[in-house]
């Protein structure tokens, strides 16, 4: 077992070893910090380890490393292979399942609904939130709270409870957006607390406000 080791370190084992776990484990971590999903099964963890490195290995098939690097360029090689590499391929399979649960190809990536309305939603520019997401939260006392999803505002996502902080409040008036709240920089609110958020085009209610004003002047 000694001589087994010993032959491993002094034949570039431990370099071929880093080569194939790190860039998979790079490529794994990144994808959990782009589309997080809670506590995953070691095992689901190591399987997705693998493919990431296997993946990564494939693309750098024609550079084998039985050594550490020896000179500035080798090192920047060898930063492209174990860490800018598997960050590449984790925002392409991101985009991929995303593309594929957009056709019904896969079930959605995100685990709550919750979870597509603020980390999909409310950031796709093309889509229906792309003006700015306008929401009137209902809280589980009866409140109604409403105001703008957007700088500096901040939602938590899975894994982690569920609270919001709105970027900027507005008062209702019979249960429609009014004005805003002159001087507001944000309304924290207790995701435990929230019974049910309706979403609307920022612009649509900017521009039925205006229009209601409008109507009031005339």
């Amino acid at each position: 077992m000694a001589e087994a080791i010993e032959y491993f370190l002094n034949h570039g084992g431990l370099v071929g070893l880093a080569v194939f776990l790190v860039p998979g484990f790079v490529a794994w971590r990144t994808y959990q910090w782009r589309r997080p999903q809670g506590e995953q099964k070691a095992a689901d963890a190591v399987v997705d380890i693998i493919t990431f490195g296997v993946i990564t290995n494939l693309i750098w098939f024609w550079r084998v490393w039985t050594a550490w690097p020896a000179d500035i360029g080798q090192a920047l090689q060898f930063a492209a292979e174990i860490f800018v590499t598997p960050i590449l391929v984790a925002l392409v399979y991101q985009l991929v399942v995303e593309q594929c649960a957009a056709r019904n190809w896969i079930t959605s990536p995100h685990p709550r609904a919750w979870d597509y309305v603020f980390n999909a939603l409310a950031t796709d520019t093309n889509g229906p939130g792309k003006h700015g997401l306008f929401l009137i939260v209902t809280t589980k006392a009866g409140d109604k709270l409403a105001g703008v999803y957007s700088d500096p505002g901040f939602v938590s996502l899975w894994p982690y409870d569920r609270d919001l902080l709105l970027g900027q409040v507005w008062q209702l008036e019979n249960g429609r957006p009014a004005r805003i709240v002159a001087g507001s920089i944000g309304l924290y609110i207790d995701g435990a607390s929230i019974e049910a958020i309706e979403l609307f085009d920022y612009r649509s209610v900017l521009q039925s406000v205006t229009r209601n004003l409008e109507g009031t002047v005339t």
